[in-house]
């Protein structure tokens, strides 16, 4: 044996050994690098809550306040210091909705309970269609009556790609109400503080007879 070939003993690495260390840790490192990569998630329930996953039919006939709202609740419950991390769609179809604030009421928590970065997405605005129907007769509380009510809750809200259709006069689509700090002379104390602030419209309709769109206070 060469003094190139004396092993670690004699103070020298083999080359032989080197090599078959060598092969040992290519044939390793090649099955590392052959390994297939983790595939992305792509189940669409990891982002999105269907509302017709909780009973919504979107027929025009049924019902579909309380399976409606159900989503909500379910996409409003994972969120994380308020982020909302699924988007509420409602697939092709028109909604009867009859019960006031479906989509959203007020919390009772003030800052502690507000949401950032709801999404309520449709298939197009006159594809998808939220039909208000309801009894309501005239109200001068402006939290009444509304699609939407938000005392001190909504940030960053986004409205895609539907319509909002209603043939009551006296129905609202949204109030949304803010107040930076609670003294005596706080005109809803029970909502606590909280800002509403920043919402985005985009392919949005609403159609029909309306008393108010759009209120905001505060």
């Amino acid at each position: 044996m060469s003094e190139n070939e004396r092993d670690e003993h004699g103070g020298r690495f083999s080359r032989r050994a080197l090599v078959g260390g060598l092969a040992a840790t290519g044939v390793g490192a090649m099955s590392l690098w052959a390994a297939e990569p983790a595939a992305a998630n792509t189940d669409p329930s990891v982002f999105i809550v269907d509302v017709k996953d909780y009973g919504a039919k979107g027929d025009g006939v049924t019902d579909d306040s309380d399976a409606i709202k159900a989503a909500v609740t379910a996409a409003i419950a994972g969120r994380t210091n308020g982020v909302v991390k699924k988007e509420i769609y409602f697939p092709p179809g028109t909604y009867k909705v009859t019960k006031k604030d479906t989509l959203m009421w007020s919390p009772t928590g003030g800052k502690s309970d507000q949401i950032f970065g709801l999404r309520f997405r449709g298939a197009g605005p006159r594809v998808t269609t939220i039909n208000f129907a309801t009894g309501f007769t005239a109200n001068s509380d402006p939290r009444e009556n509304n699609l939407i009510t938000a005392a001190v809750r909504l940030r960053y809200a986004y409205f895609q790609d539907m319509a909002f259709q209603s043939t009551n006069p006296n129905n609202r689509f949204a109030y949304y109400w803010s107040v930076d700090t609670i003294d005596a002379n706080s005109q809803y104390p029970e909502y606590g503080n909280g800002q509403n602030q920043y919402f985005v419209y985009q392919n949005i309709e609403w159609k029909g007879a309306w008393d108010r769109v759009i209120g905001i206070a505060g």
